[in-house]
């Protein structure tokens, strides 16, 4: 349950949400995008309140890109991008040269028209994440919302996905999303917006914002944060107790079994 949330955030910003499972990540975004209806308070996008936007109104101000998103139809990456134009059609009106058009746009602004001919079900996940971004710069909103894009990727897609987003908050795109990895936080985002039960327990520029403190209030682990030599940038690690006791315990565990064999 969410309770006071308040914030502002501008387009050309990466905000990064953090907090652990059940703070209210999940809520907050489900608010934005219309679909819990029944909160108290107001969301304002552009200055006009959220809950008196229909749904087509609020598609052309916010898109949503899920983690994954699987599909029984053999769709093309193509296809997959031009349903992000649907919100601009009639009823029955079907995708244009209009419509293929802005979805080759989006491809080529993430970097991947070579896979528009690609069945969608077999491009690796780190691509299909692309693609789902591709259709939310298609569906023409200036505000992305997404929820923890890197659970499912490896390493190398999700350093991937992360630059992807970077660039498009400096194309002056909006990006909100929620993440479990103070790196991703350190490295690439504009501003963090940290939840601990249900309230902001902090806002604002990360380096600022971010503190070993904060970090262990949140996901009750201590930290150590350091500085990245040369550079400005921080990264955390486990402090040498929580890596010590971690690896004890581990023993303990494994000792038990092993014993308890004979």
């Amino acid at each position: 349950m969410l309770k006071g949330i308040s914030f502002f955030a501008s387009e050309g910003k990466l905000l990064c949400v953090l907090g652990k499972n059940g703070a209210g990540k999940s809520t907050l975004f489900r608010c934005i995008l219309g679909l819990l209806r029944n909160y108290g308070g107001g969301i304002r996008i552009d200055g006009v309140k959220a809950a008196d936007l229909s749904t087509r109104e609020l598609a052309k101000k916010v898109s949503y890109i899920p983690q994954n998103h699987a599909t029984v139809y053999a769709y093309s990456v193509l296809d997959m991008v031009m349903m992000g134009t649907t919100v601009y059609l009639g009823r029955f009106q079907n995708p244009g040269r209009k419509q293929r058009a802005a979805a080759e746009k989006a491809l080529e602004t993430m970097k991947i028209p070579h896979l528009k001919d690609r069945s969608f079900s077999e491009i690796s996940g780190g691509e299909q994440q692309m693609v789902l971004i591709a259709r939310a710069l298609a569906q023409q909103t200036k505000i992305l919302i997404m929820d923890e894009p890197c659970s499912n990727l490896d390493y190398g897609n999700q350093i991937r996905l992360m630059r992807a987003l970077k660039e498009l908050a400096k194309q002056g795109y909006l990006v909100i999303q929620s993440t479990h990895n103070p790196e991703h936080v350190f490295l690439f985002a504009d501003e963090v917006l940290v939840i601990r039960e249900g309230i902001v327990e902090a806002m604002g520029d990360v380096d600022r914002t971010l503190t070993e403190e904060l970090l262990q209030r949140v996901y009750g682990v201590k930290v150590n944060l350091h500085e990245m030599q040369g550079t400005h940038r921080k990264f955390c690690i486990p402090d040498e107790k929580e890596i010590s006791y971690r690896h004890n315990q581990d023993l303990f565990y494994e000792n038990r079994e092993l014993s308890s064999g004979k």
